[in-house]
């Protein structure tokens, strides 16, 4: 099971990432992206009960432009050493599987690179490591003997081209026992593959202020000799040396949605000196539930419920209109169809969101086992967002053609289309599928962390057809403008006309989503106005369009009016017959 923690984080992880793509374009209908509050970084130096103001004024106005944090030169070099480590002991792992029969000096890592497997009595040559103390050239080779046993020399690898010195100090001894205290959980700078966030780096950040904390404090030693419990990095918080049946203390990390820095988070201490287990699932645990803000939590549920609602009043509404659009053959023209497949696009769209909420997000245990079948509705998701957008598209494509272009082929422009809107979005969708997939570190959660390179696949799709329905609206409405004052209108009615024909188009092109990226970045009340708000409209968007495409549109309700006229003369006509045709039977008098 997982816990209220991981509930929330996940709940508001998947709620924030919404309007984030609709700034974009790319509204991933889940929530509202702020990853947790913004993480700045400030505080206050108190002296004999006065503020110092330039360290205040320095912070606000530096801090942001030097980046999360600064470290040491020792510090950035023990990193990347650590990195270098990890890396190594992987790739030593896959050579092991592939069980090269060939006698090589194995895959070594000597402190300051990861020497490759070599063939023996031969010489290993690779770039200077950039950590080097002092200045390295970036045009020069260390080199590295391979013995004819099939070892490398005890003597350590010449690195003196790199940096005039024959020898540096890697302090191999440090690094094994950091590697061992912090464990498998470094979160090392995303490559250019997968590309950085915010996130990543706040977490680099906190695990940078570790490491520079074991660098200079040695680990604490009872002078009983019980055990104790060693520092250790759990993936998000370090966690200083305990001694046994007390509780350790560090503040909530930032990067994680829905924490506040300002709280604490805990991590007990048993008694036998070791930290403690969770009793379900027996791993070492910490305590992050003191991080949540329950008012926050409400809050998101809320925002949740409201999509959910939203989009089951905006199903029901573009069902009812497909109905109306399919039963009456007045109604059946090019235009109409197009119509049809968008709104068809919305129902589809609407009824993956409503599962993905009541199935997925409702249910954090699923994210914790990532089944196969929640990616791929993951998937299935954002090929039929995909399409939704898309479709907007064809609309204001097939309207501008009508009005600019003099004589069309329909059938063509039909054709295109429907590849267009149903065949296109397949590449993109696919494409995102199968780079995500091959990547294990972001295969995890269900998919549902969107702060990844992979997603502009899908936004970049949106971004252009949301640009291209705007240019559209512009010039539709200059040829309108034209055409109206051709006819010599007044200019208030042609005004009126323009701001009428922008204001129905809006919602069809979906061009509300341009406004999306002026989202307020305080936390306050007016962000919590702006979520609210920006998941009503995305949530109603097919309802709007259904009203002002189908339930009032004129062709529509004279239908509607045609057809109720020719039912209700049915039944005056059968009254009239019935009665006509009818015999009463009335009984003599004796």
């Amino acid at each position: 099971m997982m816990t209220k923690t991981a509930k929330y984080s996940v709940l508001k992880l998947i709620i924030e990432d919404t309007l984030s793509w609709a700034a974009l374009g790319y509204h991933l209908q889940v929530a509202v992206k702020n990853r947790g509050i913004d993480s700045w970084l400030y505080y206050i130096t108190m002296t004999q009960g006065r503020i110092l103001l330039l360290p205040l004024i320095v912070s606000a106005y530096v801090l942001p432009f030097c980046g999360a944090g600064v470290h040491d030169d020792f510090t950035e070099r023990v990193f990347a050493q650590l990195k270098t480590l990890y890396e190594c002991e992987r790739s030593a792992l896959l050579d092991a599987e592939g069980n090269n029969r060939v006698p090589l000096c194995p895959r070594n890592f000597d402190g300051w690179h990861c020497w490759s497997p070599t063939a023996p009595g031969s010489t290993a040559w690779a770039p200077c490591p950039s950590y080097l103390p002092g200045h390295v050239s970036g045009s020069s080779l260390a080199t590295r003997h391979c013995s004819d046993n099939g070892l490398w020399d005890e003597t350590m690898a010449n690195y003196t081209s790199c940096t005039g010195s024959p020898y540096h100090d890697p302090s191999l001894k440090v690094l094994y026992g950091i590697a061992e205290d912090v464990g498998h959980y470094v979160p090392w700078e995303r490559s250019s593959l997968r590309g950085e966030n915010r996130m990543w780096r706040d977490k680099i950040d906190r695990f940078k202020n570790c490491l520079r904390y074991m660098l200079q404090r040695p680990a604490l030693h009872l002078d009983d000799n019980r055990s104790m419990c060693y520092r250790t990095w759990d993936g998000w918080t370090f966690w200083k040396d305990t001694p046994p049946g007390q509780t350790a203390y560090a503040s909530c990390p930032r990067f994680v949605a829905g924490f506040s820095g300002l709280r604490k988070a805990e991590k007990v201490c048993t008694l036998n000196g070791t930290w403690f287990r969770h009793p379900v699932s027996g791993n070492v645990w910490s305590n992050y539930t003191t991080c949540v803000d329950e008012g926050d939590l409400q809050f998101r549920n809320f925002v949740n419920l409201l999509y959910v609602i939203g989009y089951t009043l905006s199903s029901a509404a573009l069902l009812f209109s497909l109905f109306i659009f399919c039963y009456f053959r007045s109604l059946r023209c090019r235009r109409i169809t197009i119509h049809k497949n968008l709104f068809l696009s919305f129902i589809i769209n609407n009824l993956c969101w409503i599962v993905w909420y009541s199935h997925v997000i409702s249910n954090p245990d699923v994210i914790e086992r990532n089944p196969i079948w929640c990616r791929a509705l993951h998937v299935v998701t954002q090929y039929f967002l995909l399409c939704n957008y898309l479709w907007m598209f064809c609309e204001g494509f097939y309207l501008h053609t009508l009005l600019v272009v003099a004589f069309i082929a329909e059938e063509k422009i039909l054709t295109s289309l429907l590849l267009i809107g149903w065949g296109f979005p397949i590449l993109p969708a696919v494409a995102y599928a199968v780079v995500r997939g091959l990547d294990t570190e972001a295969s995890d959660m269900c998919w549902v962390e969107h702060d990844v390179w992979y997603t502009y696949i899908l936004s970049i799709t949106v971004g252009f057809s949301i640009m291209f329905s705007l240019a559209f609206l512009v010039n539709i409405v200059r040829v309108l403008v034209t055409k109206l004052r051709v006819l010599n209108s007044p200019d208030n009615q042609r005004s009126r006309k323009a701001v009428r024909a922008t204001i129905i188009l809006l919602p069809l092109l979906g061009l509300h989503y341009v406004l999306t990226p002026f989202r307020p970045q305080s936390g306050g009340g007016i962000l919590l106005v702006y979520e609210v708000i920006s998941a009503i409209f995305t949530s109603l968007q097919g309802l709007c369009v259904a009203v002002l495409f189908c339930f009032v549109h004129d062709e529509v309700v004279a239908a509607l009016r045609q057809t109720y006229s020719k039912r209700l003369r049915f039944r005056t006509t059968y009254r009239t017959f019935y009665a006509d045709t009818s015999v009463t039977f009335v009984p003599k008098r004796p």
